[in-house]
């Protein structure tokens, strides 16, 4: 099945809020990327994602949620082999991509982008 399972998705006030207080951040645009080192997680995920796009964005839902669900599936394309890299080192990442272009993405652009961040995430540990 080719998705994004709940387990792989942040989602939880308590989880979020304290992404944002205490999270480093860097910017490869057209995200801004919050992410912090989960000490306490070995039974889930290496990997965990939160995504975001503002109504500044686009006031139409829809427009917001199909760069979403790009984003998602650039993501699900790109994830295995950085996944894999944190696993043998035992590490477990949580990060919040926070889309901030000003128009609607391209799927290959959002790929390109996606590895960068994830490639950025693995040297930060």
């Amino acid at each position: 099945m080719n998705r994004l399972p709940k387990k792989e998705r942040l989602h939880g006030r308590s989880i979020i809020e304290k992404l944002f207080a205490g999270g480093k951040h860097f910017r490869v645009h057209p995200f801004k990327v919050i992410w912090i080192q989960n000490r306490e997680a070995e039974d889930l995920p290496n990997l965990r994602i939160g995504i975001s796009v503002s109504k500044r964005i686009s006031r139409k839902a829809a427009t917001r949620n199909r760069i979403k669900r790009l984003i998602r599936e650039a993501y699900r394309t790109s994830k295995a082999p950085f996944s894999e890299k944190l696993g043998l080192a035992r590490k477990h990442i949580d990060f919040f991509l926070v889309y901030q272009g000003t128009d609607e993405p391209v799927l290959l652009d959002l790929k390109e982008k996606i590895n960068l961040i994830l490639e950025r995430l693995s040297k930060d540990l």
